[in-house]
């Protein structure tokens, strides 16, 4: 906090507190002891006049099913939704010298949604993996609030099928992916 150690020695924190004043127009005015400058703000006007709020909701589920269709054959399916609500506000009273001298409001919502999907069967030593990721946001254009994002992959574990290996080689596999 800035403020706190550009305030004079001179100026108490009791005197500080009286931080506004209306003038002649009635319009509120900040009492700072160099006034109508960029670069300093009495710490009281800065705390009770400067307001940012921000309220945040968010939902987040997942869910997993297996299932074994034979001994050497199965299939996992997991599902995962992100979804997230946020409003920001930022106030600023006229003669807010660092920033605003004639006051400002800053407004932002926003909405994003995420969906990740995941398909995993395994046959024995062989593995194929099918995912999809689709995002929603309220920043794009209605048009354009879809995206997805697909990939698929194939793994083998090549040492549980040759049996006999040299002892330095425990484990290996090859995979092959495509986003």
């Amino acid at each position: 906090m800035r403020a706190i150690y550009l305030q004079p020695g001179n100026i108490s924190l009791e005197q500080a507190r009286q931080f506004e004043w209306f003038d002649d127009a009635g319009l509120r005015r900040q009492h700072y002891w160099n006034p109508n400058t960029n670069g300093g703000e009495n710490i009281f006007w800065m705390l009770n006049r400067t307001i940012r709020a921000e309220e945040r909701n968010r939902v987040l589920g997942m869910a997993s099913l297996r299932y074994q269709f034979t001994e050497s054959l199965s299939l996992l399916v997991r599902s995962s939704f992100d979804q997230i609500f946020e409003n920001q506000s930022y106030k600023q009273y006229n003669d807010t010298y660092t920033i605003a001298d004639n006051g400002n409001l800053s407004l932002d919502n926003r909405h994003a949604v995420e969906m990740n999907n995941d398909f995993l069967l395994n046959y024995n030593t062989l593995f194929v993996d099918v995912t999809t990721r689709n995002d929603w946001s309220s920043t794009l254009p209605k048009d354009n609030w879809s995206y997805i994002y697909p990939s698929v992959g194939l793994t083998w574990i090549f040492t549980e099928v040759l049996g006999n290996t040299p002892d330095y080689l425990t484990f290996s596999k090859v995979r092959a992916s495509y986003a």
